[in-house]
C-alpha cells in the first residue's frame, strides 16, 4: 500500500491537506474529514474477520460511485450475511472493527460511542446503527455512523468492489452491491413512497447514476437493463411493491407511469427539491424536472428491454 500517512507526522499537515482536498472537491474540511474517517473504517472492515460478512451500499457506495464533489456522506450503510443480526453481534463486530489499525502509521483512532440503536425504516428493512468518533492526531473529530441491516434482494448477488481510498488512492476489496440493485431500489422507493418520500436524495442519486452511466468513458457505472429490470422486479417483491409498479392500469401505461405523473404534478415534491438543493450545493443546479426526465428515461428503457 502506497501510505499516505507516511508523509505526515502531525495534525496540521493533514489538516493542510485536508483542506486541499476540500477545496479541490468545493466541499468543507469537516466533510473531507469525515470521509477520511469512514475511508479508514472501510479498510478496516477489509481488514478484518468480518470482511465476507458486511455488504456495501447506500451513500458511502454512491460517493465513491460519483465521486465526493457530487455527493457526500456521515456514514456507511451495510447488509449483512452469514451471521445472526443482534444487538450484541452488531456492538461485537464493530468494536473488533474499530480497534483494528490498518497500517503502522494510521493517526486515526475510531470509537464506538454509546449503545447501538435499533433501526426500522418502513418494512424495507431491520437493522442497527452505531455512532462512532474519529479522532486525527487526537486533535480532529469527526462524528460518523454505521448502519447493519439485514433483509434486501441482491440480485443477483454482491460483488468484490474496488474502492479507491480517497486518503491515498490504494484499492480497498470489499464486498458491495451492484449497480442494478442499487438503481432498482432507489426507483422502488420512488413509485411506492411517491408524493409521501421525503428522501429526495434519490430522485438526485438516479438522476446522477443515469447520467454518468451514459458517459462511455465511466466505467464505473455500467447496467445491465435487463438485469436491472428484473433486479426491480425482485425488489418490488419482496417490498410488496410489484403492482404500485408494474401492473397494466390501461392499453398505454403502467401503474409507475401514473404515480410519475402525480409526483410531476405535486408543489410539495418540488418545495422538497428546493429544500434539498439549498443544503446541498452540489445539486443546486438540477431541477426537479431534471430527475424526473431521468426516471422516465430510464424506466422506459427497463420496460421497452
Amino acid at each position: 500500500m502506497n501510505d499516505k500517512f507516511r508523509n505526515f507526522t502531525n495534525n496540521q499537515q493533514m489538516i493542510a491537506h485536508i483542506r486541499k482536498l476540500a477545496k479541490d472537491n468545493k466541499t468543507s474540511t469537516q466533510v473531507i474529514l469525515e470521509e477520511f474517517t469512514l475511508d479508514d473504517f472501510v479498510r478496516r472492515i477489509a481488514k478484518s474477520k468480518y470482511k465476507n460478512n458486511l455488504i456495501l451500499k447506500g451513500g458511502f457506495l454512491l460517493s465513491s460511485l460519483i465521486g465526493i464533489n457530487n455527493r457526500t456522506t456521515e456514514d456507511i450503510d451495510t447488509d449483512i450475511k452469514g451471521k445472526d443480526l443482534t444487538s450484541s453481534e452488531a456492538t461485537k463486530m464493530v468494536d473488533e472493527i474499530c480497534n483494528i489499525i490498518p497500517s503502522k502509521n494510521d493517526p486515526i483512532e475510531i470509537k464506538r460511542v454509546g449503545n447501538v440503536q435499533k433501526i426500522h425504516e418502513g418494512a424495507e428493512y431491520v437493522g442497527y446503527r452505531v455512532h462512532l468518533l474519529g479522532t486525527l492526531y487526537k486533535k480532529s473529530k469527526a462524528n460518523i455512523k454505521i448502519d447493519i441491516s439485514t433483509g434486501d434482494i441482491i440480485t443477483p448477488k454482491e460483488i468484490k468492489y474496488e474502492y479507491n481510498s480517497l486518503i491515498d488512492n490504494s484499492p480497498i476489496k470489499i464486498y458491495a452491491y451492484n449497480n442494478e440493485t442499487i438503481i432498482a431500489q432507489k426507483l422502488e422507493t420512488v413509485f411506492s413512497r411517491s408524493i409521501v418520500n421525503t428522501r429526495m436524495k434519490d430522485y438526485y442519486d438516479i438522476y446522477m447514476l443515469n447520467k454518468l452511466r451514459k458517459q462511455t468513458d465511466y466505467k464505473k457505472l455500467k447496467l445491465d437493463l435487463s438485469l436491472t429490470r428484473t433486479a426491480l422486479e425482485n425488489t418490488a417483491n419482496s417490498r410488496n411493491s410489484f403492482n404500485e409498479i408494474f401492473e397494466k392500469v390501461n392499453k398505454e401505461n403502467y401503474s409507475w407511469q401514473i404515480t410519475l405523473d402525480y409526483i410531476k404534478s405535486s408543489k410539495a415534491m418540488r418545495d422538497k427539491w428546493e429544500n434539498y438543493i439549498h443544503q446541498k450545493a452540489y445539486a443546486r443546479k438540477i431541477n426537479f424536472q431534471d430527475t424526473l426526465n431521468a426516471i422516465e428515461e430510464l424506466m422506459l428503457e427497463l420496460f421497452v428491454n
